[in-house]
């Protein structure tokens, strides 16, 4: 039988002694087979250990060295220690350090008050607190709250500090509204009259009143802080001036498919009304695009009508005081089809290049909506939407050919037709170059 003894040098005190299957502490054991096991390692736990093994032939010992490993804290350095905020707003102090053992952050605040345990902090400062991460926050920054802010990192193996610099300012009041302005509005209705201001702090009011004659005057907004103050007048003036739209019984237009055609929509009101059209899918109409043009007195020309512009158009009149509105209902006429623009019977010619693709136009307006459909060279009758070996008739009427040959050469015919009438286009000869 071989007995062990563990005797740890210049470790324990005086050098103790630990027999196997034994504890020593809450963090020292010997193992029955020997074996040394120290749990949660410390700094301090570094030196000789030595071990010692004997029985009634003899003994053995052997010295073993530990060396604990460190890091000195490290902390991440901040995008910029100098910080200027302004007053009554949030602001946090990051202090994120690495290290071995994990670093043990503290702060020193501006009033030499030294803060190490997470929580709200009791200062003669702004209310603030110390964050589980170590981050510092101040929850409303007063005059008070500027100066240096300095956050150690600490462990067994040294510390780091880094030093934010906190400037609190204020910011004198500016309000966002034009300075002076006018107002008309119908009696016996409210007014809200907006009064939105920039500054830091900033104290100001708005309120809404119920209009009556001797409510007419000026009213004045003032923001207000400690820096200086700015404000803001309305005139407010009252008179049945909204907006009227004349003619309104102009409800119906008829246009011919192809042509342009105006919307009239002349308002009055003080002050000017504005106009806006919404089309029939409910959209605002620009003042300027290819399809649409308002003119200065409201007129809306609608250009190159086609069945899609059918529907519904609105104008409304809109000012200070009031708005009003006139539907016109725009409606093409019946008209018998014509193709690619042109009334009547047309002819192309068309060269296609070997093994490409062709595309023979067939763009059809008419109305009702004509029926369209092409005939081939080979007597095939083709209707959109055609999809089918080579060929693709598309939903607009384009007959599209995929992989020319000499085969195809031909005439390929397009045929509108509704109840006023039938057109024929004639596309001739679609030739491949190799047969030029």
């Amino acid at each position: 039988m071989i007995n062990f003894y563990l005797v740890l040098l210049s470790v324990l005190p005086l050098g103790a002694t630990i027999p196997a299957n034994t504890k020593h502490g809450s963090r020292f054991e010997v193992f029955k087979n020997g074996t040394f096991f120290i749990k949660n390692v410390q700094l301090q736990d570094r030196g000789q250990y030595l071990c010692t093994a004997h029985n009634r032939f003899g003994s053995d010992r052997m010295v073993i060295t530990l060396a604990v490993q460190t890091e000195a804290p490290r902390i991440q350095p901040p995008k910029t220690p100098e910080l200027s905020i302004y007053l009554g707003k949030t602001v946090a102090f990051d202090c994120l350090a690495s290290g071995k053992p994990p670093a043990q952050i503290s702060w020193i605040l501006p009033d030499r008050t030294f803060v190490r345990d997470p929580g709200t902090i009791h200062t003669v400062l702004s209310p603030m607190s110390l964050l589980q991460n170590g981050t510092l926050r101040i929850h409303s920054a007063n005059f008070s709250s500027k100066g240096d802010y300095k956050c150690i990192a600490s462990n067994a193996a040294g510390a780091d500090t880094v030093t934010y610099q906190l400037h609190v300012a204020a910011l004198p009041p500016s309000i966002s509204e034009e300075v002076q302005d006018t107002v008309i509005i119908q009696p016996d209705r409210s007014m809200y009259a907006h009064c939105s201001a920039k500054g830091e702090p900033v104290s100001l009011r708005n309120r809404r009143y119920q209009m009556g004659r001797k409510d007419e005057g000026d009213y004045t907004c003032h923001a207000t802080n400690k820096l200086g103050k700015d404000e803001r007048k309305l005139s407010v003036k009252l008179g049945s001036n909204a907006p009227q739209i004349g003619l309104k019984s102009q409800s119906l237009v008829k246009v011919k498919l192809g042509e342009s055609v105006k919307l009239s929509c002349q308002a009055t009101g003080e002050p000017k009304p504005r106009i806006t059209w919404i089309s029939p899918h409910t959209d605002v109409i620009p003042p300027l695009s290819d399809k649409y043009r308002v003119v200065d007195d409201g007129t809306l020309i609608l250009k190159k009508v086609t069945l899609a512009d059918e529907g519904k158009y609105a104008c409304v009149a809109r000012n200070s005081a009031g708005d009003d509105i006139k539907n016109m209902i725009v409606e093409a006429e019946l008209q018998e089809p014509y193709i690619n623009g042109v009334r009547g019977k047309t002819t192309a010619k068309l060269l296609a290049v070997s093994y490409q693709t062709a595309l023979l136009d067939c763009r059809v307006e008419g109305k009702p909506e004509p029926k369209v459909w092409w005939l081939t060279p080979y007597g095939h009758s083709l209707t959109p939407p055609y999809l089918g070996g080579r060929f693709q008739v598309h939903q607009n009427g384009s007959l599209e050919l995929r992989g020319v040959r000499k085969t195809d050469a031909g005439r390929y015919k397009c045929f509108a037709k509704n109840h006023l009438g039938e057109l024929l286009e004639a596309l001739s000869q679609l030739t491949p170059p190799d047969q030029v």
